[in-house]
């Protein structure tokens, strides 16, 4: 499978998910440049971290739509897979 209907910019929902899961784990860690921690309230990471597994999910979603427009899987497959994404979705919530 190939895609590339959206010119593989959904990997970039992808990379700012990662960028976001990056700050989330080094939340309490100084800064090498400016020395200080952010320190973030839980209620901030938990919205970072809902906003990271959303991005994710538009991603991964976005991949299988991506397919099937590129002519990669047909409709029976692509239904497969975004039923199966909402359900493992629903099932991480």
């Amino acid at each position: 499978m190939s895609g590339g209907h959206f010119e593989y910019d959904e990997f970039r929902m992808h990379h700012i998910a990662e960028q976001i899961d990056f700050e989330i784990q080094n939340n309490d860690l100084p800064d090498p440049q400016y020395g200080q921690t952010n320190g973030y309230s839980k209620e901030v990471l938990f919205y970072m971290q809902y906003t990271r597994d959303t991005l994710m999910h538009a991603h991964k979603m976005t991949k299988h739509l991506d397919y099937l427009l590129s002519g990669d899987v047909g409709e029976d497959s692509y239904l497969e897979r975004v039923k199966n994404e909402l359900q493992v979705r629903k099932v991480n919530k």
